[in-house]
């Protein structure tokens, strides 16, 4: 038996997307192919990617010049949930 085709309203809903992250606290050259990619939907920072508050500023900006959609994704790396004030969520 057959399997019947897709057809491009069901590819749209099929669709998955993906996180990715980036090697330093700056975007790389060779980054920005992956970050247009429409199938890539997040990032996900760790602290390689931020070196102060002013650096993370400056890489969102310059991610969202490429990609104003992008979604950001912060890994606390061991930071308890239950101890407020030792992150600051916001928006650039």
């Amino acid at each position: 038996m057959q399997q019947p085709q897709a057809t491009k309203q069901h590819q749209t809903i099929l669709k998955s997307y993906i996180a990715v992250s980036l090697q330093s606290d700056a975007l790389q050259t060779e980054e920005i192919p992956l970050i247009i990619n429409p199938m890539v939907a997040a990032i996900v920072l760790f602290s390689r990617n931020v070196a102060s508050y002013q650096g993370l500023v400056a890489l969102v900006r310059e991610v969202k010049n490429h990609r104003p959609d992008m979604i950001f994704m912060i890994d606390h790396e061991g930071i308890e949930p239950e101890k407020p004030g030792r992150l600051v969520v916001g928006c650039v």
